[in-house]
C-alpha cells in the first residue's frame, strides 16, 4: 500500500507539544509528514503529496510592522501556489482570531477558509467564528484536542498536597503581553483569602518582563520564575499547585492547550469560558465571563476568592476535581483516537 504523505506547516514548536503529538501519531500509523519546504523544493514530494495541513498559518510573525507584512505576503504566495498545484488544504482552527490582530491576517484567514477542503475544529464553539455559510458545512470536522498525558513525563501522585496552608495557584506558559498576566497580578491584589501564585514561563518581551518583576517583588504571595521551563520540570511544577489559572482573552482565544495540559496532569483550572472550557462539565472547572479589562480583574479575583475558600475548608475537593478531569481527558481526548480521526479526515479528500 502506498504511504500517505502530508505536508504540515509548521512541523513543530518548542513551546507546544501539540504538533509533536499529531505528527508523531501520524508517522506511527504509516504516514510520512514533511514540511512545506520539503514539499516545494523536492520534485518527488511535490508529486507524491496531495494534502497540506496548516496550523496557525494565518498568524502574522514579526516584531515590526514591516516584518509582519512580509510574513503574511510570503504566506499568501505559498497558499496561492499550493492551490494552483492542486493541493488539498486542511486547516485547523485554533483561535477566534490571531492574538495579534492584523488586517492582512484576516484576509489570509478568509482565503484559507474558502479554499480548505476540510476545517478541523477542536470545540463546538468554533463554528460560531466561521463565516455563516461554513458553520454547518460538511467540510468542518470536530475532533477533540489531544491530551498531554505522559507527554512531559508521568503524572505524580498526590500525597500530602492537601496539608498546604494556602491554596497554590500556577500560571504556566510563555510570558507575553496578550497572556493577561498583568490582569492576573491585579486580581491577586484584590484577594484577601490565603492564596499563593507561581508565574512560570519563558519571557518573550524584555520590557514587559521587567515590569512584571517589579510588580511581583512588591507582592509577597507572588513568585515569578521567568525562564524556559524544561519538559522534565513540568509534572512537578503542576503537582506542586492546587489549581492552574489561565486568564485567557475572550476576544481571541478559542482552544487552550494549557487547559488540556492541566487536566492531563490532574489539576482543574480557573479560566474564562473559552471554547475548550465549554466542552467539559461546568462543576469541575472554575470559569467566568467578562466584558472589559476592568471586569476581567474583578471577576477573576472573585473566582480566586471562591477557590481559596474551598481550599481552606477542603483542599481535597480541589484535587478531586483535577483527578476527575484527568479521567475525562484520558478518554475523550485520547491521543490515538484523535490521530485516527485526523487520518479519517484526510482519506475522503485524497
Amino acid at each position: 500500500m502506498k504511504r500517505l504523505k502530508v505536508a504540515f506547516s509548521p512541523t513543530g514548536s518548542i513551546a507546544n507539544k501539540y504538533l509533536e503529538i499529531i505528527i508523531g501519531g501520524l508517522n506511527n500509523r504509516g504516514c510520512e509528514v514533511i514540511s512545506i519546504k520539503e514539499l516545494l523544493f523536492d520534485i518527488r514530494n511535490l508529486f507524491a503529496t496531495k494534502i497540506v495541513h496548516l496550523n496557525w498559518f494565518e498568524d502574522a510573525i514579526g516584531k515590526t510592522l514591516l516584518k509582519r507584512i512580509l510574513n503574511i505576503q510570503s504566506k499568501l504566495i505559498i497558499l496561492l501556489l499550493l492551490i494552483m498545484l492542486g493541493k488539498r488544504i486542511v486547516w485547523t482552527m485554533h483561535n477566534k482570531e490571531s492574538h495579534r490582530d492584523f488586517w492582512m491576517s484576516r484576509v489570509l484567514r478568509l482565503l484559507i477558509v474558502f479554499f480548505s477542503k476540510r476545517i478541523i475544529i477542536h470545540c463546538e464553539e468554533s463554528r460560531m467564528f466561521l463565516p455563516p455559510r461554513y458553520r454547518n458545512s460538511s467540510k468542518v470536522v470536530l475532533i477533540p484536542h489531544p491530551n498531554y498525558i505522559d507527554v512531559y513525563g508521568p503524572k505524580l501522585d498526590d500525597d500530602n498536597s492537601s496539608s498546604r496552608p494556602a491554596v497554590r495557584l500556577l500560571f504556566i506558559g510563555a510570558i507575553k503581553p496578550y497572556k493577561n498576566i498583568d490582569i492576573l497580578i491585579n486580581a491577586i491584589k484584590r484577594v484577601n483569602s490565603p492564596v499563593e501564585l507561581m508565574i512560570a514561563g519563558n519571557p518573550s518581551d524584555e520590557t514587559f518582563t521587567e515590569k512584571l518583576f517589579k510588580e511581583a517583588d512588591s507582592i509577597p504571595n507572588i513568585k515569578l520564575d521567568a525562564r524556559f521551563i524544561p519538559d522534565e520540570e513540568l509534572p512537578l511544577l503542576i503537582h506542586n499547585c492546587d489549581v492552574v489559572v489561565i486568564p485567557l482573552s475572550l476576544k481571541s482565544s478559542l482552544n487552550s492547550g494549557s487547559v488540556i495540559l492541566s487536566f492531563s496532569y490532574g489539576r482543574t483550572v480557573i479560566s474564562p469560558k473559552v471554547g475548550t472550557i465549554l466542552e467539559y462539565p461546568e462543576d469541575l472547572v472554575f470559569s467566568y465571563l467578562y466584558r472589559d479589562e476592568q471586569e476581567h480583574v474583578i471577576n477573576l479575583a472573585k473566582v480566586i476568592e471562591k477557590v481559596s475558600n474551598i481550599g481552606f475548608s477542603d483542599k481535597e475537593a480541589l484535587l478531586n476535581m483535577g483527578e476527575e478531569m484527568f479521567h475525562i481527558v484520558s478518554k475523550v481526548n485520547n491521543k490515538d483516537i484523535v490521530v485516527e480521526a485526523f487520518l479519517n479526515t484526510y482519506k475522503p479528500i485524497l
